[in-house]
């Protein structure tokens, strides 16, 4: 609403007054990508919105169906999850809200870019992805005894770690081929590790 005053005149105050934006032009990210580790989703997943020049939220003149799609367009590695969302106004109207987007390298000065057909591009701040926590777990620990060597096996993660090292150890000495029955001690070494983990 306006409200209106003059010297002894009585105020007036208008209707409410409608004040629409402007057709879109351009994308904004509205949340920005932050907290990512090494190929696990963001923990803040960005979000994308279609503007008028003057920054307005808008979805006036987008057609049906527009894909809007987001890269990785600084930094090392590669972008993975669902990169394209419909923004249509038959679809999310403007609005792309990202939820499982990861990298799966470490590093600083990550950026995003975020495009779609007849619209200005959105760039992302600078963000860093971090090392993941490493961890390994073993299995098949239990055997039951028939004279043929029996062995653990083991699962990382995050998934992929590579060369991990077995070693038996009974009665203080190391054993190669765990055949004979009674109780051993297992050592589990990950001793090469990719990009992101310690």
């Amino acid at each position: 609403t306006i409200g209106f005053s003059a010297p002894n005149l009585t105020s007036a105050i208008s209707n409410s007054i409608l004040i629409n934006p402007q057709p879109a032009t351009k994308l904004e990210f509205i949340v920005q990508p932050n907290n990512a580790v090494y190929n696990t989703p963001f923990g803040q997943q960005p979000v994308v919105i279609s503007t008028d020049e003057y920054n307005n939220y808008s979805n006036i003149g987008l057609p049906l169906s527009l894909p809007l799609t987001i890269e990785l367009t600084s930094g090392t590695g590669t972008l993975h999850g669902t990169t394209t969302i419909d923004i249509g106004f038959g679809a999310e109207n403007g609005i792309a809200i990202f939820n499982d987007l990861r990298i799966d390298d470490i590093g600083s000065n990550k950026q995003l870019t975020a495009s779609a057909e007849g619209l200005t591009s959105a760039v992302s701040n600078y963000f860093t992805v971090s090392k993941a926590p490493a961890s390994l777990t073993l299995h098949n620990l239990e055997h039951v005894y028939d004279g043929t060597p029996k062995y653990a096996t083991a699962t990382t993660t995050p998934e992929g770690l590579e060369v991990i090292t077995i070693e038996y150890w009974q009665n203080d000495e190391p054993v190669e081929h765990p055949i004979n029955a009674g109780k051993y001690v297992v050592f589990k070494f990950m001793s090469i590790l990719p990009i992101g983990s310690d």
